[in-house]
């Protein structure tokens, strides 16, 4: 289609010339300020082009309207019109084209939003927010601009509003700087209510407030299906809030996508800073591949989760207090998974699953394949049901000295209030430890039930940093129904044959390892025997052993029998008690009898062998089809 040229300065007024040139392919000049009292409908043949200091003069109640933005021609930095221009079908516009403040800005995207959507470009510039002013989206309207030179900054360093407002659908924020000119007052750079869904936010830069994305949806109201990605978020209080501060705004957050982005607040201190919050439940969201540097609280704090959590592929460090925390309240801290994270030099913990005294904390959280390293205090410590530690690497943990911390620390709240359901499972474990206290890699503390501890390994490696990891496996005495098995630790004793320190169960614990059975026969009465019952496979810890007879064993304070488990080492010279019992009342038969907590003789080498022996005092008891349960665990 060819175009013939005019200028309207050919014509008395703007209107005549459109009434003119009728479905003409034309180009218009508009090389002054017209001037338009009536409203005007600009066929889509019709191309307006605006040069020098054209520019439309538009009274009020009257309005220009164009097929689409493709039918202005003009410098992308050109003021072209004052009063209202509407648009049949959207499309591109420049900011300037409308003007440079606020009121300039929402009514372009609501005349973009009444016309079906487009875009409104930013180029390089800076554009000023006044205190009590929002931008305020629309659907289907864009905001690009052309990445940090592309400046919204609040005017001042107070703020009675935020910066940016949506709630709206199918709206996208693209390579834009908000600058919040450091201001402290408790409102975001952008801020999403309710309800708002179906958004992009992608290659943008938020700094310098005290909230950067805030999820706010309204009671009822509801924020999903969004994707924040590529975005810069740096000297922020909290870079990215999901919900309201007293997690009771009642709305849902939801389907949240939170992809690559970078945030880092090293050179920026302000009390109770993190990088990411949950306020209140969020479902169905993922955090992958971001990285989350140098708050000064938490990387990740979780006061809320809610259903279907995936923070998978993060990098945390260098975080003031713990690199991710979830602790439980009211709505509950739940089915998370955490994996794939590289966490490290944080100066609290790397992991931190909490309770307080009032509930039983986290539950159905799924923590693995992570690189868990170089965090003062521990590595991972937990509390909470349904809890699923596997496949993690945690090494030079615990380098802090104000306390005795672990690679791996569980434990409960008291008796009433227990953790459990919890699997520790083929974790490498490794130089975790300050020099000045007693740290443990992998400790199972008071207060914890069922819990699966399988396939660990737990190491103190010389060849490695921090090298003073001075205990293994440490289970204490109130803890219920822990399965050990296939699990491996090594050389925390430093003394060649001590591997004291490697596995550590304290009395009363109750630990399930493995188990055989010895048929020890009958013994008559008045006569003492000796047999072979046992040969350690690897190294391993006793832990229980219980005598049955098939037949009533009546015993007194004068006529007794005492049952003795010896070490007699690998050579069969030895004969240190690992564990004994005196009948002195009446066992019935079939009933078990306990030869007691086994003391520091517990440990056997490979290939050490235990006996079973009898001494009778009194003339003794003898006893018929009798056997031995003997229970250990191997490491």
């Amino acid at each position: 289609m060819s175009y013939t040229f005019e200028s309207v300065t050919d014509y008395p007024s703007l209107e005549d010339a459109v009434a003119s040139i009728g479905s003409t392919p034309t180009t218009l000049a508009i090389p002054v300020p017209v001037g338009v009292g009536g409203d005007v409908v600009v066929p889509e043949t019709l191309q307006f082009m605006f040069v020098d200091a054209g520019k439309l003069l538009i009274d009020p109640g009257r309005s220009v309207t164009f097929h689409s933005p493709a039918s202005i021609i003009a410098s992308p930095d050109m003021w072209i019109r004052e009063g209202t221009v509407a648009f049949v079908q959207g499309g591109h516009v420049p900011l300037a084209w409308w003007g440079d403040n606020v009121d300039d800005l929402n009514a372009l995207c609501e005349t973009l939003g009444n016309a079906g959507g487009g875009v409104v470009l930013f180029g390089q510039q800076t554009f000023d927010v006044l205190p009590g002013e929002s931008i305020v989206l629309h659907p289907n309207v864009e905001l690009c601009g052309i990445g940090e030179q592309s400046i919204i900054k609040s005017e001042s360093s107070v703020r009675t509003a935020p910066v940016l407002l949506a709630h709206v659908a199918k709206v996208t924020l693209r390579d834009l700087s908000f600058d919040g000119n450091n201001a402290a007052d408790p409102y975001g750079l952008i801020e999403l209510k309710g309800d708002s869904s179906d958004i992009l936010i992608q290659g943008c830069h938020l700094k310098n407030a005290k909230y950067g994305l805030w999820f706010r949806p309204s009671a009822g109201g509801f924020c999903k299906n969004i994707i924040i990605t590529e975005c810069f978020f740096e000297d922020l209080t909290e870079s990215i809030s999901l919900g309201e501060l007293s997690a009771s705004s009642g709305g849902t957050i939801e389907s949240i996508q939170l992809l690559d982005c970078n945030i880092n607040n090293t050179n920026f201190t302000r009390t109770g800073q993190s990088g990411i919050v949950f306020h209140q439940n969020v479902a169905n969201t993922i955090l992958q591949g971001n990285m989350i540097v140098g708050n000064e609280e938490y990387g990740i704090s979780m006061l809320s989760a809610g259903d279907g959590v995936s923070l998978i592929g993060n990098t945390i460090i260098k975080n003031k207090k713990s690199g991710i925390f979830a602790h439980y309240n009211t709505t509950g801290a739940h089915q998370v998974s955490i994996s794939g994270n590289i966490i490290h030099s944080n100066q609290e913990r790397g992991i931190l699953l909490w309770a307080s005294t009032s509930n039983n904390g986290p539950y159905l959280f799924d923590v693995s394949d992570n690189q868990i390293y170089k965090n003062e205090f521990h590595g991972i410590e937990c509390r909470g049901k349904f809890l699923n530690l596997r496949g993690n690497q945690v090494y030079e943990n615990a380098v802090d000295s104000s306390g005795a911390y672990c690679g791996i620390y569980v434990d409960g709240v008291s008796n009433a209030q227990p953790s459990m359901y919890i699997t520790i499972a083929n974790n490498m474990i490794t130089n975790n430890g300050e020099s000045s206290q007693t740290n443990t890699g992998l400790y199972i503390a008071d207060y914890v039930e069922r819990v699966n501890l399988v396939g660990n390994i737990v190491s103190r490696d010389g060849n490695l940093d921090n090298d003073e990891q001075d205990q293994g496996i440490k289970i204490a005495a109130n803890t219920k129904h822990v399965i050990f098995k296939n699990n491996q630790s090594i050389g925390h004793s430093g003394t060649a044959g001590d591997i004291s320190k490697d596995v550590i169960i304290e009395a009363g614990a109750d630990i399930v390892g493995e188990s055989i059975t010895v048929r020890l026969g009958d013994v008559l009465q008045g006569t003492s025997i000796e047999m072979p019952v046992f040969s350690a496979p690897s190294h391993t810890c006793v832990l229980e052993s219980f005598f049955v007879s098939a037949t009533d064993m009546n015993g007194s304070s004068g006529v007794f029998e005492t049952l003795y488990l010896l070490d007699k080492d690998n050579n069969g010279g030895g004969n240190l008690v690992v564990s004994s019992a005196e009948i002195k009342t009446n066992l019935g038969g079939f009933v078990s009898l306990s030869l007691g907590n086994p003391g520091s003789e517990r440990y056997l080498q490979k290939n050490d062998v235990i006996s079973f022996k009898n001494t009778p005092t009194g003339g003794g008891l003898g006893f018929e089809r009798a056997i031995l349960i003997f229970h250990y665990l191997t490491f």
